[in-house]
């Protein structure tokens, strides 16, 4: 069975619209057929920003469970997918590709890391004062900076080893 878009004015198969029943239960499609009414869709979504966040936010509400359920399960089927995006997003926005040797004063702590603004947040979650925390040095070569670490930790300075805090 063929009918008629308004929109584009195409004669298409009935399996080109999307379903519409009647009372009687035949399916009549709709008026535009899918693309068209894909278009009409994307445009008011487009105009109307604002609207289209809320319903999606009720939506969301409303099937919570069902999101949850379908994270979950894409989450399982791309797992490495996600990790590889998750380590290329945090080097992007922790790493400027140097190492740098960085001091805590108030805790006489002495470090090296490549993700300084990460490595502070690690700090924080282990209750350590990161006030006055400085990068001392920055290098491209890990080795250069494990040997200035080096010098901080025989002067005293605590770091590199889990004994020391």
């Amino acid at each position: 069975m063929n009918k008629t878009c308004t929109k584009c004015g195409e004669t298409k198969d009935l399996s080109c619209f999307n379903k519409r029943f009647l009372k009687d239960g035949t399916n009549a499609g709709t008026s535009r057929c899918k693309k068209c009414n894909y278009e009409v869709a994307q445009a008011w979504k487009k105009a109307h920003p604002e609207r289209t966040k809320e319903q999606h936010k009720k939506s969301k509400l409303k099937n919570i469970e069902r999101y949850r359920a379908y994270d979950r399960e894409y989450k399982r089927k791309n797992r490495d997918k996600m990790l590889e995006s998750e380590r290329k997003w945090f080097k992007e926005a922790y790493s400027d590709g140097k190492h740098h040797v960085y001091i805590l004063p108030e805790e006489h702590y002495c470090g090296i890391t490549k993700y300084f603004n990460y490595r502070l947040k690690q700090h924080l979650k282990h209750n350590r004062i990161i006030e006055g925390a400085e990068i001392i040095m920055s290098f491209d070569k890990r080795r250069h900076g494990l040997k200035l670490e080096n010098c901080f930790h025989r002067l005293g300075w605590y770091g590199g080893d889990s004994t020391f805090y």
